[in-house]
């Protein structure tokens, strides 16, 4: 009974680590693309872009590199949110499914985010990027609720069973 307990004491230390070792290099990932400067980035959105440039500059015009380059930063920040979520869920004893602490550390880092860009040349800082960030985070945040109620649908089944 004790080298039971020990087990799943040590297999729930393995996952919460693993989950914020998620998280953090989600963090590290926007970090690394924010420290290029404008050019670098400029670059990297043109290589990403290639397959879509034509739809892209058929819907949005001159904005279509634009448009690409929010919907990079919506995503992204839906990922961070995500493994955030994901790790304080873990993290937590009780098990609770509340996004507001993933939230608030999300858009906390999207704020620091758009100060870092501040310094880096060629770059600005962005309510409006922090505005996107922020939406990303609350797409990330539903989509974790939706698969960590699934997954305990599913686990409560198998249990009954």
């Amino acid at each position: 009974m004790k080298k039971e307990m020990e087990k799943q004491t040590v297999r729930h230390v393995i996952a919460v680590a693993l989950a914020w070792v998620l998280a953090a290099a989600c963090a590290a990932a926007i970090f690394l693309f924010s420290a290029q400067t404008g050019a670098e980035s400029a670059e990297l959105s043109g290589e990403v872009m290639g397959p879509f440039a034509r739809l892209l500059t058929a819907l949005f015009g001159e904005n279509g590199h634009n448009v690409l380059r929010k919907f990079a930063h919506f995503f992204i920040f839906a990922a961070l949110m995500f493994f955030v979520y994901h790790a304080t869920f873990r993290t937590r004893k009780t098990h609770r499914l509340s996004p507001w602490l993933p939230f608030v550390l999300c858009v906390l880092y999207a704020v620091s985010d758009e100060v870092h860009q501040y310094f880096v040349p060629e770059r600005a800082c962005r309510i409006f990027d922090v505005g996107v960030d922020a939406l990303g985070c609350v797409l990330g945040g539903v989509c974790f609720y939706i698969l960590a109620k699934i997954v305990y649908a599913i686990s409560s089944r198998r249990t009954k069973q």
